[in-house]
């Protein structure tokens, strides 16, 4: 597979992924004391564990709308990643995938990190979330394996954080 095709495939993953639709989709309300209630969409499925290539958050790069998140290839192949990402809260030792308040839409390049190489990127996620109540989240972010001309499939890693 090309990589333009790879590319066009992974833009309409991360739509049908991440922009939410016009579907019956099962809303969940956590209340928080007196607080206004976060709306999260369900329980999230994806388990986030990868030796290869990790997530984490800079130290004191945490507040109420964005953070620092460092990505690192600890793996002998390239990867791929793009600036898509999501946000789940952990609730009674469960993760939930946070509701949106508006459509998410992500410009899709492909951004590339060679082995051993680390990058830093900047979230600001007041735009589709809002400002984050107190509590314990993490963030989502996509990854693919070069091989040759074509990336394998995505993997998926995560890194949490507290807002306070």
């Amino acid at each position: 597979m090309s990589k333009r095709k790879y590319l066009i495939i992974l833009f309409i993953l991360e739509i049908i992924i991440l922009v939410p639709g016009c579907s019956n989709k099962q809303e969940t309300t956590l209340n928080k004391g007196n607080q206004s209630p976060l709306k999260v969409k369900h329980e999230s499925p994806y388990n986030m564990i990868n030796s290869e290539v990790t997530l984490k958050i800079q130290e004191g790069s945490v507040s109420k709308n964005h953070l620092t998140i460092i990505l690192t290839n600890n793996s002998t192949q390239n990867i791929s990643y793009g600036t898509s990402y999501w946000l789940e809260i952990k609730k009674e030792e469960k993760w939930y995938i946070l509701e949106t308040i508006k459509e998410l839409v992500f410009t899709s390049p492909s951004l590339g990190l060679k082995p051993k190489e680390s990058k830093e990127m900047k979230i600001y996620w007041e735009h589709a979330y809002g400002e984050l109540e107190p509590g314990i989240y993490r963030v989502i972010k996509g990854f693919s394996y070069e091989s040759g001309d074509i990336f394998e499939e995505d993997s998926y890693i995560a890194a949490e954080f507290i807002v306070e």
